[in-house]
């Protein structure tokens, strides 16, 4: 196995806001709305709704004390929404890869690359599958629905898809663009890196931040 710059033998990466652009920072949070309005339950203030993606096991304790009874039909239910918006904003071109994603088509073939999101495996499917990115990942793991209670920030994806990758975690990167990356990341004892997308706001500090994923290749051939 090539070993990256810095000592870095693999790099993870987070799918949406990462890799993928998302049409608005509002985007998950209007699904979470809808979703609970569907359910017949009263969306909860904002403030309060946004705790729900850092929550990681403590997800349904948040989701029981908005009033819902089934976690089960709730993240089905909120993946259906986001499954049909996400499809047709992509035949839009409203949601698509950041230009700098480019860069993976050289990366790949230096040092093993991984995905872990906190996304539905049917969502994750159709934007890989759409902008044909998983030529470019060893290991793809999708957090989202059935195994809610292991997305991120808990650290069980991350350790997953370094195993996969025969990394010590230690010895890995993750890059995403949140504080649940950034955690993940720490709670698996890996780097982390933050990429500046203009969205980005964090309130947990990562280890380094990049500018571009083309910094990356750049490191790799240093």
């Amino acid at each position: 196995m090539v070993e990256m710059a810095r000592g870095f033998h693999a790099i993870l990466f987070d799918l949406d806001g990462t890799l993928i652009r998302m049409p608005s920072p509002d985007f998950f949070d209007s699904i979470l709305v809808e979703t609970l309005r569907k359910l017949c339950l009263p969306p909860p203030p904002r403030r309060e709704r946004l705790r729900l993606w850092v929550s990681g096991r403590e997800h349904w304790r948040i989701l029981k004390s908005w009033g819902v009874t089934d976690p089960g039909l709730f993240w089905r239910t909120f993946d259906e929404f986001d499954l049909k918006l996400r499809s047709r904003l992509i035949r839009k071109g409203a949601i698509k890869p950041y230009v700098d994603v480019e860069s993976l088509e050289n990366l790949h073939l230096t040092v093993p690359l991984g995905l872990v999101t906190n996304t539905s495996p049917r969502v994750t499917l159709l934007e890989v599958k759409s902008f044909n990115l998983e030529k470019y990942f060893d290991v793809i793991i999708a957090l989202g629905t059935e195994r809610q209670e292991d997305a991120k920030p808990e650290a069980t994806g991350v350790l997953e898809a370094f195993k996969v990758l025969g990394c010590h975690p230690s010895d890995g990167l993750m890059v995403g663009d949140s504080d649940a990356d950034v955690l993940a990341g720490r709670n698996a004892g890996s780097t982390v890196a933050v990429i500046k997308r203009p969205h980005v706001r964090l309130r947990v500090k990562p280890d380094m931040y990049l500018n571009s994923l083309y910094t990356l290749q750049k490191l790799v051939d240093d």
